[in-house]
């Protein structure tokens, strides 16, 4: 099982859950306003599902580290 997550439609990176939490980090969103989301597929034991749009606003160089966990479709920084 793995989560993608993305900014706006652009996936960023797909991560493996490790102990039922996926986290991304990353250092090269440019400066700006980002959308970011998690999504998971679904399983034969598990539905689809999507987080609530974590916004990040970059100003400068920022490393940023997502995690989504419990399939309860949030994220937190």
């Amino acid at each position: 099982r793995s989560h993608q997550f993305k900014d706006g439609a652009a996936t960023l990176d797909t991560v493996p859950l490790t102990g039922g939490v996926a986290t991304y980090t990353t250092s090269v969103l440019a400066a700006g306003i980002h959308s970011i989301t998690a999504t998971y597929n679904g399983s034969s034991l598990y539905n689809t599902s999507v987080s609530n749009v974590f916004t990040q606003s970059i100003a400068g160089t920022l490393t940023v580290t997502t995690t989504a966990s419990g399939g309860e479709g949030s994220l937190a920084q």
